[in-house]
């Protein structure tokens, strides 16, 4: 059996891993909807490094995610984080495309 601090050392990369798959998920979406509100206004369309990179500059303005508690489990802080991850990626690509097709329609 794994050892407390191994299995929390474990959670912590997962963690570092969700992060980069989270900057690489978030790069599609801003493409796609870049693509879909930003194009039609004149500008050019941006690929996923450029959207990594205007993503990376935005994340640095915001406010940074409630703290890790030190009794928290790792393996709660990963579940959260992917979770508020998904919800907003969701999100953003749900409503942005009901209202690209909002758009479409008129």
């Amino acid at each position: 059996m794994k050892s407390t601090k191994e299995g929390e050392f474990l959670w912590s990369l997962a963690c570092i891993a969700a992060v980069g798959v989270s900057v690489l998920v978030e790069a599609v979406i801003l493409a796609r909807l870049w693509t879909w509100f930003v194009v039609p206004l004149g500008l050019p369309h941006i690929g996923i490094a450029h959207a990594s990179g205007l993503s990376l500059c935005v994340m640095l303005f915001q406010r940074p995610s409630r703290r890790r508690d030190g009794d928290e489990p790792m393996r709660d802080v990963f579940s959260r984080v992917v979770g508020e991850a998904l919800g907003r990626y969701g999100c953003a690509i749900l409503f942005g495309y009901a209202l690209h097709e909002a758009m479409a329609t008129r």
